[in-house]
């Protein structure tokens, strides 16, 4: 802005005085009381418009404020106030001239802005809320979280929304409109989702299982556990303890819980049952009479005796009879005929029991497999009654249970003596020389008191001729028995506390030639004499256990936990020069040597003819050169054992 100013008239002592004082005395002018301030004009401050098009707008503005002492004023400025001034900047000149010829001018600028940029609008993320939310957001909550910010100014922010639910889930959508005083708009939508769910989901348990223990820890058991929700497609299922855990034997309670998204839950229980099985253990038989079965804990009696839960493998008995006998573990299988000694037989034992675990439910129980071999033993009772039991029970052919009755009898010493025998034998047929050991338990009898042992006989006959190593419990001693002539009285040849030696239960019969040793030892290796005597015998004797009760009709027992058969001194079958044979039991290799020990030197004959029978082998050899068999010897090494034993030919 700029400004013009008149000249200035001065009234003393010069022309332009005299001029004043000539024009103030015609009227012409007044005399001015003092200096007067020259033409000036200011224009408005610069300032800007909006339009919302881009087209000129009419734009009114202020006049120029002019000052100035001279009348007569006028003013002008270009372009005038309420004309149409285009977009952008345009600049307005303003001037001023009065009566006094003074000119004065200015200029300010006036801006047009174009608005058609849209609002800048900020809105919540939205997202999902979560199940069964307590606060929706609405109109109300939206705006107070809603930011618009405009270059000129903010007319209508606008806020809507829609529902909708699919299943479980509802969808809200927020529409927002921001306007500006152009009606320029910009829009933003927020999708908030929840679920609405209350309702716990389904599950399922299994029925309760019943499973067999695979092992004395129980059983691993699986199972599967169903579980459904109306929103949760997959709810999350847990269980104590886990498919797949050990169960211990007994009754175990899982607890299955079912949870979906929401923390709805709900859950079931069910018990799984572990049944321990009897495992069978061994099977043994002493005559092929009776086949004992043992099994490693005490078993259902109905179970164990079902028939058809035995299967014999290698043969088929007729109508076996079947007995859980009275310790729980062991069962007897009493044969309409006897196997033949030796007989190789097996038995698969399915679908019995523990005692008190016949539970419903039971799955298929696979009791095992076990195979024996017939042992070589006859049991007999040698009674004047001939309905007195007598009867060898053996379940893994290790051990021996022999069972009679009497009365009357040579065990009835100190009585005193008997001519004839009340007993039951369990016996094999040996020739010639041999050595017998066994540990043999303390007898017992429902009644009094009873003896029982190790005994040889001639025969079965009640008044043979037999001598027996016997124990008296009743009495604590240890007797050496003998009957020296068929017919004859039982004697007393020999007697000891059982202390006498220790503690001791095993015994030992051997026979060299006439003489009969009895031994005793505490441990089956260390022996000591305890009796001997000259006894003729026959060629082939019978050998065995004996027990017998001292009343008529009670019943006795003795177990003979382990026994050993040997044929120690071979006899000597007398064959033409070059040619020798003998008899032993069970396989074994044999070489001759021409001494004791060291054993040199070695000979391998070669068997010219092998026989056998229930009770014997036979087998004959022929030497390569004539031999003296009165300075020879054989080692035998009976099998399994290692053990190399040495036995002088005799004739």
């Amino acid at each position: 802005m700029k400004s013009l100013k008149a000249p200035v008239i001065h009234l003393a002592g010069t022309a332009p005085t005299i001029w004043m004082a000539i024009a103030v005395a015609f009227g012409l002018a007044s005399l001015p009381a003092q200096a007067q301030p020259p033409l000036a004009i200011t224009c408005p401050t610069d300032f800007s418009v909006w339009t919302c098009a881009t087209n000129p707008v009419m734009v009114s503005y202020p006049p120029p404020t002019v000052t100035g002492s001279c009348p007569g004023i006028t003013t002008n400025c270009t372009p005038r106030s309420g004309t149409f001034f285009p977009v952008g900047v345009t600049t307005v000149t303003c001037e001023a001239t009065n009566s006094c010829g003074e000119h004065a001018a200015c200029t300010f600028t006036i801006t047009v802005l174009s608005d058609t940029n849209p609002p800048t609008l900020v809105v919540p993320s939205g997202g999902n809320l979560g199940c069964n939310p307590a606060v929706i957001p609405d109109e109300r909550i939206l705006l107070s979280q809603i930011v618009v910010t405009d270059n000129r100014c903010v007319l209508l922010t606008n806020v809507t929304h829609s529902d909708i639910t699919t299943g479980c889930t509802s969808f809200r959508t927020f529409y927002i409109t921001a306007f500006d005083c152009c009606s320029n708009s910009v829009s933003a939508s927020v999708v908030y989702t929840w679920t609405v769910d209350t309702t716990p989901p389904s599950i399922v348990c299994p029925s309760n299982l019943v499973v067999a223990a695979t092992s004395s820890n129980g059983a691993v058991v699986t199972f599967t556990v169903a579980a459904t929700d109306n929103c949760d497609p997959k709810p999350t299922v847990t269980s104590t303890p886990v498919s797949g855990s050990v169960f211990p034997i007994g009754t175990n309670t899982v607890v299955c819980a079912a949870l979906d998204a929401c923390g709805n839950s709900n859950s079931c229980s069910f018990t799984v049952t572990v049944v321990p099985v009897p495992r069978l253990v061994s099977v043994g038989s002493a005559d092929g009479t009776t086949i004992g079965v043992r099994f490693d804990m005490e078993l259902d009696r109905v179970s164990a005796e079902t028939l058809g839960n035995y299967t014999f493998d290698t043969w088929s008995p007729q109508d076996p009879w079947v007995q859980i006998r009275p310790n729980g573990r062991e069962v007897e299988l009493t044969l309409d005929q006897a196997l033949p000694a030796q007989a190789a037989f097996s038995i698969t034992a399915s679908n019995i029991s523990g005692r008190g675990y016949m539970w419903p439910g039971l799955p298929p129980l696979a009791n095992g497999q076990a195979s024996g071999r017939v042992l070589r033993f006859k049991t007999v009772g040698i009674y004047d009654d001939p309905n007195l039991r007598s009867d060898v029970f053996t379940c893994d052919n290790q051990t021996l249970e022999l069972t009679g009755g009497g009365g009357a009898a040579w065990l009835t010493f100190p009585i005193g003596p008997t001519t004839a025998d009340n007993i039951a034998l369990t016996y094999r047929t040996l020739t010639g020389d041999f050595d017998v050991a066994a540990r043999v338990g303390f007898p017992v009898v429902d009644g009094s008191n009873a003896l029982g042992g190790l005994m040889v006989r001639d025969s079965l006959a009640s008044t043979s001729r037999m001598a027996a190593l016997v124990f008296d419990p009743f009495l604590a001693k240890g007797i050496w028995l003998v009957r020296s002539n068929d017919g004859g009285a039982v004697q007393v040849q020999g007697e000891a506390p059982l202390d006498a030696y220790g503690v001791w239960n095993w015994m030992r019969l051997r026979r060299a030639g006439d003489t009969l040793t009895g031994f005793t030892s505490t441990n089956g290796f260390d022996w000591s004499v305890f009796a001997y005597i000259n006894l003729p015998l026959r060629e082939r004797a019978l050998v065995g256990f004996a027990v017998g009760s001292s009343q008529a009709g009670e019943v006795a027992s003795s177990i003979i936990p382990q026994f050993q058969y040997r044929n120690y001194y071979l006899r000597v079958i007398p064959l033409p020069p070059g040619r020798f044979g003998f008899s032993w039991y069970g396989p074994a290799t044999v070489e001759e040597t021409q001494s004791v020990y060291p054993p040199y030197p070695f000979w391998s004959p070669s068997a010219v003819s092998v026989e056998q029978n229930a009770d014997e082998r036979w087998v004959m050899f022929e030497h390569p050169f004539p031999m003296d068999v009165s300075s020879r010897f054989f080692r035998v090494q009976p099998a399994p054992t290692t053990n190399q034993l040495y036995f002088p030919l005799r004739k």
